[in-house]
């Protein structure tokens, strides 16, 4: 995700400027972790407290919320960690622009092994250097704000190569449909399934083990390659295969984002409602799924349909002001 993310910075960057980029990237990443997190996430977690016996008491459970060390914000961690990483963009941008031709260059140049070279020495460097001295459990938070302590500078490295291998266009070099990474398609998804295999394997290890000794080592170098591998592999697989344009699917595109900006409450509470019922566990888990998956969707889409209602009742009260200002007349 942060790969794909950092895709597109450039273009938008050389396109609208640093300020507007940043201005577009706070209100499309920032504005939807101030509701994920101030509304969502507690709205998540009172299933949770309702199963602690305590009386189903609104106050009661801001009590326990707000005597807690930190403000959980849920899945919307992912939202503003690449906000700050789209600062940091903008900010090497503005003394870093010489760097853009080299950039393209590079991305033209590259050949799929020796990017996946590279992107691998860079994510091995960064992540095991903290791997080795936290567990790939561990948080840091502050407040709502909050990251995985060994994968901070890993997501770095991702969301950087994305930008790397988005300056010279989502469709050239590494990335173009007819390129040598989409023409070897099959090899990168073996690929990525063996070291993902080996990654779960190495991983439950590594967590018996308390995430000490060579257990740790292994599983951190594995998860490295699973996690170069599947990008490549993915990549390829999206360039090279005839995706169908259905309805269905354009529709879940149009609401992938407000889904996951919304499904971790719905989630929640699906799981609530499904304590009690009587099911294997296979059953239950894909009763669970397709709820929510409905669920997320129905509401995305109707979010969604109520903001474009009201875009279209806004938009001509908004154009007759700009017109006044501007001294035009129809």
């Amino acid at each position: 995700m942060f790969l794909i993310s950092g895709l597109f910075v450039w273009r938008s960057l050389s396109r609208k400027g640093g300020a507007r980029h940043l201005a577009d990237r706070a209100r499309r990443l920032g504005l939807p972790f101030l509701v994920g997190a101030a509304l969502l996430a507690p709205l998540a977690y009172f299933p949770s407290y309702l199963q602690t016996g305590a009386a189903a008491s609104g106050s009661g459970f801001w009590r326990e919320w707000l005597a807690l060390s930190s403000w959980p914000a849920g899945p919307a961690w992912f939202l503003w960690l690449l906000l700050a990483f789209n600062a940091v963009a903008v900010a090497l941008h503005a003394v870093t622009r010489r760097w853009h031709d080299r950039l393209t260059a590079a991305s033209l140049r590259a050949r799929p092994a020796a990017a996946f070279a590279v992107l691998l020495a860079a994510s091995a460097v960064t992540y095991l250097t903290l791997a080795l001295a936290y567990n790939p459990i561990q948080w840091t938070t502050v407040g709502p704000f909050a990251f995985q302590t060994s994968r901070v500078l890993h997501y770095a490295v991702y969301f950087g190569a994305g930008i790397a291998i988005g300056a010279a266009g989502i469709d050239r070099g590494l990335v173009a449909p007819g390129g040598r990474l989409a023409a070897r398609w099959p090899a990168w998804s073996l690929l990525a399934l063996v070291a993902f295999g080996a990654a779960m394997v190495l991983g439950e290890r590594d967590i018996a083990a308390g995430g000490t000794g060579p257990w740790h080592v292994a599983s951190a170098v594995c998860f490295v390659v699973a996690c170069a591998a599947l990008c490549f592999a993915f990549l390829a697989g999206f360039l090279r295969l005839p995706w169908p344009r259905w309805r269905l699917l354009d529709s879940l595109r149009a609401n992938a984002y407000t889904m996951y900006v919304i499904h971790y409450a719905i989630v929640s509470w699906v799981l609530y409602a499904l304590l009690d019922v009587a099911l294997p566990g296979a059953a239950k888990f894909g009763l669970a799924f397709a709820a929510a998956l409905a669920a997320s969707w129905l509401v995305a889409a109707g979010l969604r349909g109520i903001a474009r209602t009201a875009s279209r009742a806004v938009r001509p009260a908004a154009l007759d002001g700009v017109v006044g200002r501007i001294g035009i007349s129809s």
